[in-house]
């Protein structure tokens, strides 16, 4: 698993069955919270096939422009297909898995 507080960057670890990007403002303390609260989420579900990368559009507006983050927080599944995005208090948990089409019980 590869958490990114600063920007992106080349992860070193191979690759993950499941990736995610989080866009967030990184100086808002419930985007901090969401953040810690999907780390602790995936690391119970999906420990060690996941990989989490957390883009502060504070820092990289560019980056959220790229791919189009009109409103955060916002957390994109890139893979497995099909792309998915939740935008806004995003709701931790059992919804959120299932909400993102992932199914614990068949990949753990």
């Amino acid at each position: 698993m590869q958490t990114d507080f600063e920007g992106p960057r080349a992860s070193t670890a191979g690759p993950a069955e499941f990736m995610f990007h989080l866009y967030i403002v990184e100086e808002e303390r419930r985007h901090r919270e969401i953040r810690e609260n999907l780390k602790q989420l995936f690391d119970e579900h999906l420990q060690g096939v996941y990989q989490l990368q957390t883009i502060d559009v504070s820092r990289f507006p560019q980056l959220a422009a790229r791919v189009n983050v009109l409103a955060t927080p916002t957390l994109i599944k890139l893979h497995p297909k099909p792309v998915q995005r939740v935008v806004g208090d995003l709701f931790v948990g059992d919804y959120l898995l299932k909400e993102l089409r992932i199914f614990p019980s068949e990949t753990c």
